[in-house]
């Protein structure tokens, strides 16, 4: 949806996975909040196809959406909706972001306002709690790859200032958190968008910082612009086990791709890509929660026999993506 007035051309992406039916309509509207402010076409990725919002079957809501077959992960949704769709700005939101009414119209004046010698590639917004005004922890951090350590954070405190990140090295390396974040579609395009790679979440953020600053671009935290971010509410989330496989897999993805730039001769030898099979064997989380979903559903409706053997899959409904990855995921076990 977008008005006819002239002015920069911003995309607003909001993935979708299992946010609540409530929070994420509220999360809509404050996206269509901010339409008096500049053409803004909102589009949601649908990453769950066992779960498609409601909102998407409602005609004449003026959204747009992309629908993949399977979950592509945070960075696949961002890169499916910079790819498929022409803008000045992407602004990226969450399903569980709700930014202020103001928020895109500070976003787009600071953007526009930072006179460093630098182009400015993209202004993070500061992020608050559902408990009102208390900010959260950090709203970036520093890092040291070549120890493979965080050595800080920024924002702890509402910034007076605007926090301008520019310049990079191995032993500093900052980064500014992506949600909520508007960014420059000519600079994503000059860095090859997002790396999608970063499978199902998790560290994208870094990577993406960390490309924009190599390019030799500032990021911005914003002094002004504010978002709620009402973590893991109303969202059924994978089990902690497997988010940890996947975080435990992306940050090492992280560390060996910058270390491989060959500033530290101490680099990981893996012995095969231990990231990718993590992020794999993550990926079997979907198959876990569908199956649960039908084992419970039949356990309830059906005779207590079926409470002695579980049902199974009948044969060729399991996806061939699922089968696929748990065929991947047996042969790297069976080889470490």
């Amino acid at each position: 949806m977008s008005r006819a007035f002239a002015g920069p051309r911003v995309l607003a992406v909001i993935p979708h996975f299992s946010a609540q039916k409530e929070l994420f309509e509220r999360v809509v509207a404050a996206a269509q909040g901010q339409l008096s402010v500049a053409p803004v076409e909102i589009v949601i990725v649908a990453n769950n196809p066992r779960h498609i919002p409601e909102i998407l079957n409602t005609p004449n809501t003026g959204l747009r959406q992309i629908r993949p077959p399977f979950n592509v992960g945070y960075a696949g949704a961002l890169e499916a909706a910079r790819k498929a769709n022409d803008c000045d700005f992407l602004w990226v939101l969450q399903e569980d972001t709700i930014p202020e009414p103001d928020c895109l119209s500070v976003l787009l004046s600071e953007i526009h306002s930072q006179t460093g010698e630098a182009p400015v590639a993209m202004v993070s917004p500061f992020h608050i709690t559902g408990e009102g005004m208390k900010p959260r922890l950090v709203r970036g951090q520093i890092w040291n790859l070549d120890e493979g350590t965080r050595t800080g954070g920024i924002g702890g405190e509402p910034p007076t200032e605007s926090v301008v990140v520019s310049g990079w090295s191995m032993q500093e390396a900052s980064f500014l958190y992506l949600s909520g974040a508007l960014m420059r579609a000519t600079a994503l395009r000059e860095i090859g968008g997002f790396d999608v790679s970063f499978w199902p979440k998790g560290y994208v953020d870094a990577d993406t910082s960390f490309r924009l600053l190599r390019a030799g671009y500032e990021i911005v935290l914003s002094k002004g612009a504010k978002i709620s971010h009402l973590v893991r509410q109303g969202s059924s989330e994978h089990p902690a086990h497997w988010e940890s496989l996947a975080l435990s897999g992306n940050q090492q993805r992280l560390l060996s791709k910058y270390r491989a730039l060959g500033h530290s001769p101490s680099a990981d030898d893996l012995g095969f890509d231990a990231a990718q099979a993590l992020a794999l064997a993550s990926g079997l989380a979907d198959f876990i929660d569908a199956f649960g979903e039908q084992w419970r559903a039949e356990k309830d409706a059906a005779t207590p026999a079926l409470e002695e053997k579980p049902p199974t899959p009948p044969r060729g409904k399991m996806p061939d993506l699922v089968r696929r990855i748990g065929r991947r995921v047996k042969r790297m076990l069976s080889s470490t």
